[in-house]
This record gives structure tokens, sequence and C-alpha cells, in this order.
């Protein structure tokens, strides 16, 4: 048994294990041991099992989307199974561990997302508001990506994108109409903060101007708040709603606002390719020189991502042409 089924970290064949390392550590640990790619984020946040252990003694583990990875196992810890039966099971027959009606909450770190969406339905801005979210399951794909109802809207998920807050079948899940609105009711109460900020963020990023219009009129708004690290400004500039501009414009809105990589509205405009956005924030008195954490001006983005209407807005209002 020893050399058979067995490694030096104790794992063995039919194992459940878990990660709970930092990312930059498992990366670091995995060199010379199966290496790391963008597709193993499932593996961050969903239980898999020990399906083989190969001469290095490294760790072959399956997931209950199908795939499966090789790692060193430095980077496993055994899951603790209460119901080892529900679990095993659940996790060998390879099958997903989401039902339709299940009530998942969305996973609320933005880069953390991006990531994980990336091959699994994508990222757009217009999920923003969905960040922390609860909300239903309403169909799984065949890849086990979800496709789930939340803020009135449905996306494709990631399943390692969301975790499971209610299963099917439970009371909560169970309930039909209006008890469910009830019910999710007071399961968004718990988690809506009833933020002005964060309702202004999320109708600036949908174009929603009766709403903005609305929400600015309230004295306890901050035009200059944030959801998931964007202000208003940003979320309009980079999906070119030029009305909610104008509106935030009159309200002594920052323009200069960075969000964590330094990037200001215009280089979120730059990035949306919307020229129209960058003639109202030169309008503004915006700086259309900023420079980013990465040293990047909204020239540098517009250029790289081949947006040429930005390219000659920026150049007509006289950026500095130079990309160094």
């Amino acid at each position: 048994e020893q050399n058979g089924n067995r490694n030096p970290g104790g794992l063995q064949i039919g194992d459940l294990v878990n990660i709970d390392l930092d990312l930059e550590i498992v990366q670091s640990l995995q060199h010379g041991h199966g290496g790391w790619t963008d597709g193993m984020f499932e593996t961050l946040t969903t239980t898999g099992t020990v399906c083989g252990i190969d001469e290095d003694h490294d760790i072959v583990v399956q997931y209950p989307s199908g795939n499966r990875w090789t790692f060193n196992p430095a980077v496993l810890t055994k899951a603790n199974v209460v119901r080892s039966g529900d679990a095993a099971q659940g996790a060998e027959g390879g099958t997903s561990q989401f039902q339709v009606g299940d009530l998942v909450q969305v996973c609320y770190d933005l880069e953390r997302i991006k990531l994980l969406q990336r091959g699994h339905g994508e990222w757009a801005e217009a999920m923003l508001p969905t960040l922390g979210k609860v909300g239903r399951v309403q169909q799984i794909y065949s890849d086990s990506d979800l496709k789930v109802e939340v803020c009135g809207t449905s996306w494709t998920y990631n399943p390692a994108a969301v975790s499971k807050v209610a299963s099917a079948g439970s009371a909560i899940s169970n309930a039909s109409g209006e008890r469910l609105s009830q019910l999710l009711k007071k399961l968004f109460e718990t988690q809506e903060s009833g933020d002005l900020n964060e309702e202004l963020v999320k109708a600036a990023a949908n174009g929603d101007v009766a709403k903005v219009e609305d929400l600015l009129k309230r004295p306890d708004v901050d035009v200059n708040g944030q959801c998931a690290g964007h202000t208003a400004m940003q979320a309009a500039s980079q999906n070119g709603h030029v009305d909610i501009l104008k509106l935030l414009l009159k309200q002594n809105v920052d323009v200069e606002a960075e969000d964590k990589d330094g990037d200001r509205a215009v280089h979120h405009a730059a990035f949306g390719d919307e020229g129209a956005v960058i003639e109202v924030l030169h309008r503004g008195s915006a700086d259309l020189n900023a420079r980013n954490k990465r040293r990047q001006t909204p020239l540098h983005i517009a250029v790289n991502k081949g947006h040429l209407q930005v390219v000659k807005t920026l150049l007509d209002f006289g950026c500095h042409p130079s990309l160094q």
C-alpha cells in the first residue's frame, strides 16, 4: 500500500482535497509539478477527488467539471468531510455540485471573478452589480457552467465564481412565488446595505438616466462613492453613457478619481472605445494625459486596443503623442 496508491503526504486515491493556499504560493509550488494554467482556477474554490498518484508522487485530482489536474502534494489539504457519503458520491461521480433551483452567492472580488470568467461566459462590465449578490441557478450547461438569475437578469457564471447559499429543495429555495420573493428580500436585505452610492454606480453602469437623476437628488448620496472599486463616473465612461456623465459633471464630481489600478474615467473611456465620452470629459477639464499605475496614458490604452476613433479624438484635443 505504501508504494501503490499512497504518497508521502498521506493522500490516497479517493481522498477529497481542497487548496487552502494563496494563488501566488500555489503557482510557485507548482513549478516542476505540472505547472499552473488559467484553466486551473476552479481548483481554488472546489473540492476535488484524488484519482491518481504518479511516479514522482505528484497527485492527480479530478474535479466535478470533469477536468483532471496534477499537483505538488504540498498544495493540497485533505478535505474535512462531514457526511462522507454525500460528498464523496458528488465529487467522484463527477456530477455538478449545483442543482437547478439552488440559491447561490456571486463572488464579490472583482479581479478574481474576471479571471474565473475567462472561457466561462466571460466578464462584462454590466455584471458589476451582481458581485456579492444572491441569485438562483436556472440552468446547468454541459460544461458545468451555470446560468444564474440575479439582480433581475441572467448571466452565465463559472461554477467556481459562485457559492451555494441554499440547496434546491430546501425550504427557502423551494418556496414558490410570493413566499420566495419575501425570503429572497430578507436575504437581499441582509446583504444590501441600502447603499445609495452602490445604487448610483450600478445605475450609471447600466445607463439608467432616470434612476441616476433620482439618486442625485438624495442628500445622502456621494457622487464619488464606489461600488466594487469603481465610481459612477468610471462606470458610465467605460460603457459610453454620455447623458449620465453630463448629469454627474453638474454635481461637482471628481473627474480624476482613480480605481485601484490608478485608472481614471478617461482611461475607462479609452478602454471602452468611447470617443464621445472623451469629448465630454475634455469639456469637464479632465487630464487627458493622466497615467495609471502601469504608467499608461489613455492614448497608450487606445493604441494597444486598436481603438482608432479614441486615438484620433485624444490627438485632436492636444494629447501628448509621445508614447514613452
